[in-house]
C-alpha cells in the first residue's frame, strides 16, 4: 500500500456466506466451546504496507497508518458481528506486539494507536455475551493493565520464556483467564517427559483455580519429541480434574 493512493484502493468485502458453515458447526457441536477468529489489525497493516515502511510511517505519516487501520477495523467489526450472531462462544483476536525481551512498539504508542480499536471490538463481543481472547506473543507486561481495562476475558499465550505466568496470575488472576503457558521454546521441545508432566501440574495447581486453558504457547515445532506432546495432553487430562502431586 505504500505506493498506492488509499482513495483508489478497493478494500475486500466480507464473504457473508462463509459464516453459514459456522452455524452448521454450532448445531453439531452444541456442547463444545466454539472459537471464531477475526483478521488481525496491526499485523495485516504492516503486511500491506511493509514492516520497515510502517515503522517509519509511525513517525512521519501516522495519519496514513490510521486510515489503513480504520479500513481494516471496519472489516474486523463485521467479521466479529457475524461470528457472534453465528453462535461462537469466544472471539479470538490480537496482534504480535511483543518480542522476547521488549515490545515491538512502545506501550505509549500502542495505547494511542491500537488500544481504541481493540476496545471497540471487545465491547461489540460483550454486547452479544461472547468472551474475548486477546493474543500477543512475547513480552507485553506494560500493556496488560490496559487489556484488563478494556475488558478482555482471556490472555494468550503467556510465553514462560518471556513472562512469568505465576507472577502475572498473582496480579491478574481475578481478572483474566490465561490460555497457553506451556513453552514451545523450552520445556516442551527440550525437557524430559517428566519435565513436561511436572510443568503441566504446576500450571494447573497455581493458575487453574482462577482460570486456565492449558496448552502450548505456539505451534508445536517439528523436532519436538512425540512423547513430550503426548504427555502434555495426558497430564492435562489427568490433573485438570483432580490435582495431586507427581
Amino acid at each position: 500500500l505504500q505506493f498506492i493512493d488509499l482513495e483508489d484502493y478497493t478494500w475486500p468485502e466480507v464473504d457473508v456466506d462463509r459464516f453459514d458453515e459456522i452455524l452448521k458447526i454450532r448445531r453439531i457441536y452444541e456442547d463444545y466451546c466454539l472459537y471464531g477468529s477475526v483478521e488481525h489489525l496491526w499485523e495485516i497493516a504492516w503486511q500491506l504496507i511493509g514492516f520497515n515502511e510502517i515503522m517509519k510511517m509511525l513517525y512521519t505519516r501516522i495519519d496514513y497508518v490510521i486510515k489503513v487501520l480504520d479500513s481494516l477495523q471496519r472489516i474486523r467489526l463485521e467479521q466479529a458481528k457475524l461470528l457472534c450472531e453465528a453462535g461462537v462462544d469466544v472471539v479470538y483476536d490480537g496482534d504480535d506486539v511483543g518480542m522476547q525481551r521488549g515490545m515491538m512498539i512502545s506501550p505509549k504508542l500502542w495505547r494511542h494507536l491500537l488500544k481504541p480499536y481493540y476496545k471497540e471490538l471487545v465491547d461489540l463481543c460483550h454486547r452479544y455475551s461472547v468472551f474475548f481472547n486477546f493474543h500477543s506473543d512475547g513480552w507485553i507486561e506494560p500493556i496488560i493493565p490496559d487489556l484488563v481495562e478494556i475488558g478482555i476475558d482471556i490472555l494468550n499465550p503467556i510465553q514462560p520464556e518471556c513472562m512469568d505466568p505465576i507472577k502475572l496470575k498473582q496480579i491478574y488472576g481475578d481478572k483474566l483467564c490465561f490460555d497457553g503457558t506451556i513453552g514451545v521454546q523450552s520445556t516442551l521441545p527440550f525437557g524430559s517427559v517428566e519435565d513436561v508432566a511436572r510443568e503441566v501440574l504446576l500450571r494447573i495447581e497455581y493458575l487453574g483455580p482462577t482460570g486456565l486453558i492449558i496448552g502450548p504457547t505456539h505451534s508445536i515445532q517439528p523436532d519436538t519429541p512425540i512423547e513430550n506432546i503426548l504427555i502434555l495432553y495426558k497430564a492435562a487430562l489427568k490433573y485438570g480434574w483432580n490435582t495431586r502431586k507427581l
